[in-house]
């Protein structure tokens, strides 16, 4: 039988049932025709939703550079010995019959003077003011920025709102002739290197006392010359028996450099880039010594600060603030910190539809995604 009509017999036999097939009919084999393997579709990646805190990690902050100091010490004698009598009389004895030490270390900046900054303020009262003055050939430029009282707050239940309208922005600008600021530089410059001590007496102390008081403030002075080099002293506390040793040469520093800053006071004004940059500066300088135990105040008040005048840059310094206590002033500072991340990155954690959201769910959401993208 040919192939042909095999095919047509079991053809046949397949429609009219096995039954009426003839006996001698084969079926031929049936090679299956192999099938084609199922079309590969290429399913692109999903791409990583982006970061709602930053797009990129911000350029760590570049160290200034460290310059030895002079290897001859400034002459100051003048300046020393005047503030030597205004030391010694200004300390309260703790002892009896004691000694007060007045002794000076060495000013290592060369002779010009090229930029002063200062942090100025009061726990009670709520100012905090920062401040920059640098040589522009026969004048000093003055900058400033600092926090004013509004004159009414805002009303309503909003936590977040009621601590960004606490206070408004203020600015000045204006100069001082160089001449001006270079003699009372002698005398700062002295101020910043004296040291206090106290010696008990070579006989048995009668009785002592002490003193304390209410008074909390916070004052930097930091003064660098043409070739970077840098001379500074700070204190944050209360004035006390204790703290005279530190402060007391500190506040002598502070107020022959008030008189230069004075006449130009902080009034309401738009930031500029200038002022970002000043506050970044002292932001970055003042991060190491916000958590001692009485700059809670400043901590509080830089993260007001922040929300206007905050850069990318400031995120690394505030974010370890949202991890603070769950106490009164710790969720003040948290929500602070809350407002400044919000205005710097543009990503709002702080309310839903239904409301401010619990500053513990805030924090945490800033944590996780800020992190991650300063993450390495």
């Amino acid at each position: 039988m040919s192939r042909a009509k095999g095919w047509r017999a079991c053809a046949l036999a397949l429609l009219t049932g096995c039954g009426a097939a003839p006996a001698a009919v084969a079926c031929p084999a049936i090679t299956p025709c192999p099938s084609a393997p199922p079309p590969v579709v290429e399913v692109a990646a999903e791409a990583p939703a982006p970061n709602r805190c930053l797009a990129t990690a911000p350029d760590a902050p570049t160290p200034p550079t460290a310059r030895d100091a002079s290897e001859v010490c400034a002459n100051h004698l003048r300046a020393e010995r005047a503030l030597r009598r205004e030391l010694t009389a200004a300390f309260q004895r703790t002892v009896e019959g004691s000694v007060v030490d007045v002794s000076f270390g060495c000013d290592g900046l060369g002779e010009d003077v090229m930029e002063i900054d200062l942090e100025l303020g009061y726990g009670h009262g709520g100012s905090l003011s920062l401040w920059r003055l640098r040589r522009e050939g026969e004048v000093f430029r003055v900058q400033g920025v600092g926090l004013l009282h509004r004159r009414r707050a805002s009303e309503g239940s909003d936590p977040y709102a009621l601590e960004a309208d606490r206070y408004e922005l203020g600015r000045a600008e204006g100069e001082v002739p160089a001449a001006t600021v270079d003699r009372a530089l002698d005398r700062v410059r002295a101020a910043l290197t004296a040291r206090l001590r106290e010696i008990e007496p070579t006989r048995p102390p009668r009785g002592g006392s002490g003193f304390g008081s209410s008074s909390d403030f916070h004052a930097v002075i930091e003064i660098a010359d043409d070739e970077g080099r840098r001379l500074g002293d700070r204190y944050t506390g209360y004035e006390s028996s204790p703290g005279q040793r530190r402060y007391l040469a500190v506040q002598l520093a502070r107020d022959a450099l008030f008189p230069l800053i004075e006449p130009f006071g902080l009034t309401r004004g738009e930031a500029t880039d200038a002022d970002r940059d000043l506050f970044q500066d002292r932001l970055e300088a003042a991060a190491p010594h916000l958590d001692e135990r009485f700059a809670w105040w400043v901590r509080e008040r830089m993260a007001w600060l922040a929300a206007q005048l905050g850069t990318p840059r400031s995120i690394p310094i505030l974010l370890p603030w949202l991890e603070g206590p769950s106490d009164e002033a710790g969720d003040r500072t948290r929500r602070l910190v809350a407002n400044a991340l919000a205005a710097i990155t543009g990503w709002d954690e702080r309310s839903r539809d239904d409301g401010p959201r619990p500053i513990d769910e805030v924090a945490e959401a800033y944590l996780v995604e800020c992190r991650a993208a300063l993450a390495p």
